[in-house]
C-alpha cells in the first residue's frame, strides 16, 4: 500500500494513474474520428461509382429479363392468326394471336410487327394485349410512332439494317407457319387449305437478337423499341400453289418487336433499383453531373449506352442519365455530431476528473492531517507517559533507598506517586471513553441536567489547586428535562474546564481575575451549557478542527503546554452520544464561549 505523505504526491500519483490514460484513450479516440473522417471523405469517389454501378447492373438486368422473355416468345405470336400446337389426333386449329387477349408483362406497351421487303406499302400490325381498353389515350400516339419507327427503318442505309443483324441465328420454320405469319383475315380458307404435307416443309430463316433504338415522338417523349429481324430469301418455287403463299414468293424480312414503356425504364424501374441498392447516404438523381449540387461526390450512369440502345439523333441520348451522388455535407454533419458526443463525453469525463481530483485531495489533506495529528499524540503520549512514570520512579527509588526519613516527606511522596498514577489513569480512561463512544453505545435518558451537573462539578472543585476559587457554577432555575446521560456530562464538564484551565488559566493572586464560569440556561429546544472562560481565544479557522481527535493548535514538539488532544473531541463525541451539538464562539471582552446544547426530552 502506497502510503502519502505529501498532496503533491498524490496528485502525481493521481495523474499518473488516471488522468493520463484518459488523457491518452481521449486523444486516441479523438484522432481516431479524425482519420474515420478523413478515410470516408477519400472512398467516396470510389464508393460513388460502386453504388452506380451496382445501379446500373440493377437496373440492366430487368430490362434484360424483359428481353430475354420476350426473346423466347415463338415469333407465331407475332400475327394475327397463328396455329397452336395440336391437341390429339385433330387437325391444327387456326387461333388469335395471344398477343391480343394476354395482360403484357410489366414494361411493354405494345408490340408490333411489319414487313421491310414491301416498304412504305407494308403495313403496322400492333398488339396491345387484353388492357387495351386502360390504354386508349397512349394508342394513337403508340400507332404514329410504330409508323414513324417503320419509317426510319425503311430510310435506313444497308448497312445499317445489316448491322442490326449482328450474330444472326439460323431457324428451319415450317411452311405453314411462315405462311400464317403474313395472312389476312381473308386467307383463313387458304391457309386451311394449304396440305398438311407441307407442314413438313422446312425454310431456312435467318434470326437476329433483339435490338434496341430509341426515337422521340412526339419531341421530348422517348419511345424505346426493341426488335428483332426474321430474314428469308425468296421461294419463287411457290408461284402458283396457293394464293396464299404467292407473297412468299420474293421472301420475307419481318420487324418482331415490343415498346418498352418510358414511365418503367426511365422512373420506376430506376427508382426500384436505387432502393434496392443504395444505401442511406446515396442518392439517385435524374440529372446530369453539370447540375450536381455544390458539396456532393456524383458518379453518372449511362444507361442507354450500357444497353447499347442506337439513338436516331444526338439529342436522344439525354434520356437514361443519372447520378448517384453522396452529400459531404451529410457526412460532415454526422462527424460533426460524433464529435460533439465525444467532446461531450470528453466534457463530463473532465469534471468527473475535476471532482475525482477534488476529493482526492481532501481525501489526501484529510489523512494527512490525520496523520500529522497522529504524529502528534504519539509525541503528546509519550510526553504524558514519560513525566509521571519518571515521577513514580524516582520517588519510588528515593522511598526504597531510605530518602525520605522525615514522615512528612514520605507522606508527600506517596501523594506525589498517587496524583501521578491518577494522572496515567485518566491518560488510560480518556482512550477507552474515545473507544466507547465512537462505538455508539452510550443509551440517553430523560434527565436532570443540574443535578448531573452538580455531580459533575464535585470533582471539578477537587482537582483544582486553588480550592474550586477559579471555577463558578451557574444554573438557572427550572431547568427541563434532557436526553442525557451520566458519563456524557461528567465528561463534557471535566474536558471542557481542564481545556481552560491549561489554555486559560486562572490566577486568584491577580487583580482583576475572572474564574472560569460553568453556566446551564434555558435555550429554543432545549438547555445550553456554556463554559466561559478569559484566554486568548481561538483563531476563526481553527474554531471546528480543534474538536477533531488528536488535533491541538500548534507543533507537538515546540508545545509547552500538556494535553493528547483528546479531550475537546471527547467533549463532541459526548455531546453526539445524547443527540446534543457543540460549538464555540469568541467571548465578548476576550476569551472563549463553548456550548454544549441538549436536546429537551
Amino acid at each position: 500500500m502506497v502510503q502519502l505523505r505529501t498532496k503533491r504526491a498524490a496528485f502525481g500519483l493521481y495523474g499518473v494513474l488516471v488522468v493520463l490514460p484518459t488523457v491518452i484513450l481521449g486523444w486516441l479516440q479523438g484522432a481516431q474520428i479524425l482519420e474515420e473522417k478523413r478515410a470516408e471523405l477519400e472512398a467516396l469517389p470510389r464508393d460513388t461509382q460502386g453504388a452506380a454501378l451496382r445501379f446500373r447492373d440493377a437496373v440492366s438486368s430487368e430490362v434484360e429479363k424483359l428481353i430475354e422473355s420476350e426473346y423466347a416468345r415463338p415469333f407465331e405470336h407475332y400475327a394475327r392468326f397463328y396455329y397452336p400446337p395440336a391437341v390429339g389426333d385433330g387437325p391444327p386449329a387456326l387461333t388469335p394471336s395471344p398477343l391480343v387477349s394476354i395482360l403484357p408483362p410489366l414494361g411493354i406497351q405494345a408490340w408490333f410487327v411489319f414487313d421491310m421487303r414491301e416498304g412504305d406499302a407494308s403495313q403496322v400490325e400492333l398488339f396491345f394485349g387484353a388492357d387495351a381498353q386502360e390504354r386508349q389515350l397512349e394508342r394513337p400516339q403508340i400507332e404514329a410512332a410504330a409508323e414513324l419507327f417503320k419509317k426510319n427503318n425503311a430510310s435506313d442505309s444497308w448497312i445499317m439494317r445489316a448491322s442490326r443483324l449482328d450474330a444472326p441465328i439460323s431457324r428451319l420454320l415450317s411452311l405453314r407457319s411462315i405462311a400464317t405469319s403474313r395472312a389476312t383475315e381473308e386467307d383463313r380458307e387458304c391457309l386451311d387449305a394449304i396440305p398438311e404435307i407441307l407442314d413438313g416443309t422446312k425454310i431456312d430463316v435467318t434470326t437476329s437478337e433483339f435490338h434496341l433504338q430509341i426515337f422521340q415522338y412526339p419531341p421530348g417523349v422517348p419511345r424505346v423499341v426493341a426488335t428483332r429481324r426474321m430474314l428469308m430469301p425468296n421461294q419463287t418455287y411457290l408461284q402458283g400453289w396457293h394464293p396464299c403463299l404467292d407473297r412468299l414468293k420474293k421472301g420475307m424480312g419481318l420487324v418482331q418487336g415490343f415498346f418498352i414503356d418510358p414511365g418503367w425504364l426511365f422512373s420506376s424501374l430506376p427508382s426500384a433499383a436505387a432502393r434496392n441498392v443504395l444505401d442511406d447516404t446515396q442518392r439517385f438523381r435524374q440529372a446530369d453531373v453539370a447540375d450536381a449540387p455544390e458539396g456532393t461526390v456524383s458518379s453518372e450512369v449511362r444507361l442507354l449506352e450500357h444497353l447499347d440502345v442506337e439513338p436516331y439523333s444526338t439529342s436522344d441520348l439525354i434520356f437514361g442519365r443519372y447520378q448517384i451522388s453522396v452529400d459531404t455535407r451529410e457526412v460532415e454533419a454526422r462527424f460533426q455530431q460524433r464529435a460533439w458526443r465525444f467532446l461531450g463525453v470528453a466534457g463530463m469525463l473532465t469534471v468527473s476528473l475535476m471532482t475525482g481530483l477534488a476529493l482526492l485531495l481532501r481525501s489526501a489533506r484529510s489523512d494527512l492531517e490525520q496523520a500529522h495529528r497522529m504524529e502528534n499524540f504519539v509525541h503528546a503520549v509519550t510526553h504524558e507517559l514519560r513525566t509521571p512514570l519518571s515521577a513514580i520512579q524516582l520517588h519510588g527509588e528515593m522511598l526504597l533507598d531510605g530518602w525520605a526519613t522525615d514522615e512528612n516527606k514520605r507522606k508527600e511522596y506517596y501523594r506525589r506517586i498517587v496524583r501521578e498514577t491518577a494522572r496515567l489513569s485518566t491518560l488510560v480512561e480518556r482512550v477507552l471513553q474515545k473507544a466507547r463512544l465512537s462505538s455508539g453505545a452510550a443509551k440517553p435518558f430523560s434527565g436532570s441536567l443540574a443535578e448531573e451537573l452538580q455531580r459533575a462539578f464535585a470533582p471539578v472543585v477537587d482537582n483544582s489547586e486553588f480550592e474550586g476559587r477559579d471555577v463558578r457554577l451557574v444554573i438557572e432555575d427550572d431547568l427541563p428535562p434532557v436526553q442525557l446521560t451520566s458519563e456524557a456530562v461528567q465528561s463534557i464538564v471535566t474536558n471542557l474546564v481542564e481545556n481552560a484551565r491549561k489554555y486559560a488559566p486562572v490566577d486568584p493572586a491577580k487583580p482583576g481575575w475572572e474564574p472560569i464560569v460553568v453556566s446551564a440556561k434555558r435555550t429554543e429546544g432545549g438547555v445550553l451549557l456554556e463554559v466561559l472562560d478569559r484566554g486568548p481565544g481561538i483563531p476563526p479557522g481553527e474554531a471546528k478542527r480543534i474538536f477533531d481527535a488528536f488535533y491541538r493548535i500548534g507543533n507537538e514538539r515546540t508545545r509547552t503546554a500538556r494535553g493528547t488532544g483528546l479531550g475537546l473531541h471527547l467533549v463532541q463525541l459526548s455531546a453526539d452520544s445524547v443527540g446534543g451539538s457543540v460549538s464555540v464562539s469568541p467571548r465578548p471582552g476576550g476569551g472563549s464561549v463553548f456550548r454544549v446544547k441538549f436536546r429537551t426530552s
